[in-house]
């Protein structure tokens, strides 16, 4: 997947991913991991049509990568960006929704209305990333394997030795 995640996990899968591609003269298609995450669980559970989940990762520094999808036709489907943001901001507000993540560990710091569902087991999945990328396959929306980028909600975080 492209992202959100940690820095050095997300260089090191997009050079994969380029490696593999230029070897297979393929191109790409990014996928953003909550997608892949939230596609993982649609299709494990068997939700129903018009189901939100939301998945959230411990981005860390006490911040989560959080989006929020709505299951149509197959596959999930943004209704925002991702985002990064500290576990007050989140807007967990959803009848009947799916939380899925590690991030679900801040709950308690969410919102005022808990998702009906919450697994923290969730992982991103390769199936579930090919279920997503089909459709933008089809439509010719891929990328040369040379401009495939990483996406970083948090910018670059240093730390000093003192």
């Amino acid at each position: 997947t492209a992202g959100p995640g940690s820095f050095t996990g997300l260089r090191v899968a997009i050079a994969t991913v380029q490696g593999l591609a230029f070897a297979a003269e393929l191109p790409v298609v990014p996928i953003s991991t909550l997608a892949a995450m939230a596609q993982f669980y649609a299709e494990r559970e068997g939700v129903a049509e018009g189901t939100m989940i939301l998945p959230a990762l411990d981005a860390r520094m006490d911040e989560v990568y959080f989006g929020r999808y709505q299951y149509r036709d197959g596959v999930v489907a943004p209704l925002n960006a991702d985002q990064l943001l500290p576990p007050e901001q989140v807007d967990n507000t959803a009848a009947g929704a799916a939380g899925i993540g590690d991030g679900w560990t801040y709950a308690e710091r969410f919102g005022d209305a808990p998702p009906a569902t919450v697994d923290q087991t969730i992982l991103p999945s390769a199936a579930a990333a090919l279920q997503l990328a089909k459709p933008d396959v089809l439509a010719g929306k891929v990328l040369p394997a040379e401009q495939a980028q990483p996406v970083y909600l948090r910018e670059s975080v240093a730390w000093k030795k003192q």
